[in-house]
């Protein structure tokens, strides 16, 4: 290639001015969140994904920049293809990553703008009027969960001219980053076909170790009748998996030992300040059906459900059509994927305890209330995420289970921590 002209593509290619085509970054954006990614190649086995299952996975930003690379090599056939690769390859991630967080931007807030002070500087070097920043910095730090949300907010202090005049410049530089790494999970199971309409609610940390909650979904699509996608903008401490609302019923559960439906919690209808709160005893009424039908006997189940309340003082008062309905009624069915402890170090100690700096390592830990060791609370002295740091208490000679009450739930490893014979301990 003729040099004057090569150092000429150089600096046209890595000037200021270049931007990627829209259509080819829309298109390396959707791919960047495995959009055109056959099946086969994330779950090679039917085996790793088998029904009623949920798979939690990390995207490897490495694995995701040659994925990029592959599919924009494919028309490559000289050297100055080769040469214009070379310039953007290690731009290919941040590009396609600028694109991707649009993608679900109008549907559930999968990006956000803020104007930070990175933000102001980037638009400095994009030759933006110094008078245009000095407004901007009026809403610094501020959040928005839409691009329209967040382009009223420029107007209002620059004006309507210069808001769309450098409309794209500041857009692109207030749009929230990709907290790598993107995690996310697959499911397979008949809610997936049975709920439509599924809804998805993730709690995460972004790439600093920020606790985001909720964390911007990037993609949810139901891949097949039974199976589900998502991925989210950081990385996934927490899941909660719920009904639409609209899904609130009358219901009972069915159990399968006696092939009968059984109405097992019942709600407290006195005091009247407690009205509606689940009862802790569990019940197990059978719900009566008509001879040879598969319809409720509900007079039958009324008079079951009126003596069963009397029982434990939660009625005062007649059982009418409206406390019957009380207990019938079941909210939307929601599952949480909670804190989970996956080891302790050290796994073992002295039984007269006092150790100090026991590491309770897990997700979703942030928040910690409490911590037993067997029966005996542990001193906590540090809690975030990832670990919980504590001083052990005394216990006798055996191995015990950690209990950690967290903000987000109760976890638990079984025989977690093993007490070492010696003096002091509880025997």
């Amino acid at each position: 290639m003729d040099e004057v002209y090569k150092k000429t593509f150089e600096i046209r290619l890595t000037g200021a001015t270049w931007e990627m085509p829209q259509d080819i970054g829309e298109w390396l954006g959707r791919l960047l969140l495995l959009y055109g990614v056959p099946f086969n190649y994330l779950v090679p086995d039917e085996a790793m994904l088998p029904p009623e299952s949920i798979r939690f996975f990390y995207l490897d930003p490495g694995w995701m920049k040659c994925l990029l690379e592959g599919a924009c090599s494919v028309g490559k056939s000289s050297s100055l293809d080769e040469l214009f690769d070379q310039n953007l390859r290690n731009r290919f991630l941040d590009l396609a990553g600028q694109k991707a967080s649009e993608v679900r931007a109008g549907a559930s807030g999968g990006v956000r703008f803020r104007i930070t002070e990175q933000s102001l500087d980037n638009l400095r070097n994009d030759n933006l009027p110094s008078d245009i920043l000095d407004k901007l910095k009026a809403i610094k730090g501020k959040e928005y969960n839409t691009g329209n949300e967040f382009l009223e907010a420029v107007k209002k202090e620059v004006g309507n001219d210069q808001t769309v005049k450098f409309k794209e410049s500041i857009l692109q530089r207030a749009r929230g980053p990709l907290n790598w790494p993107l995690t996310g999970f697959l499911l397979r199971s008949d809610l997936v076909e049975g709920w439509q309409g599924l809804e998805m609610k993730a709690s995460g940390v972004d790439g600093q170790g920020n606790h985001i909650d909720p964390l911007p979904a990037l993609r949810i699509d139901r891949l097949s009748p039974d199976i589900m996608l998502c991925l989210f903008n950081g990385k996934v401490t927490g899941i909660e998996i719920k009904q639409p609302p609209e899904g609130l019923h009358f219901g009972a559960a069915f159990d399968s030992g006696s092939n009968a439906y059984k109405k097992y919690h019942l709600r407290k209808l006195t005091p009247a300040e407690n009205m509606g709160d689940q009862l802790s005893h569990e019940f197990g009424i059978n719900v009566p059906m008509r001879s040879g039908r598969r319809v409720i006997d509900i007079q039958a189940l009324a008079k079951t459900m009126e003596q069963a309340l009397q029982g434990v003082k939660a009625l005062n008062g007649p059982f009418t059509s409206a406390e019957f309905a009380v207990q019938m009624v079941d909210p939307p069915g929601k599952a949480i994927f909670g804190p989970v402890i996956t080891g302790i170090a050290p796994s073992s100690g002295p039984a007269a305890g006092g150790q100090h700096r026991v590491v309770i390592q897990g997700v979703n830990l942030r928040g910690a209330k409490s911590v037993t060791f067997g029966a005996t609370a542990a001193t906590i002295t540090e809690s975030t995420d990832s670990s919980i740091i504590v001083t052990t208490p005394a216990g006798p000679p055996v191995a015990v289970s950690v209990v950690a009450e967290v903000e987000a739930g109760t976890a638990i490893l079984k025989g977690g921590y093993t007490y070492e014979p010696g003096d002091g301990g509880p025997s």
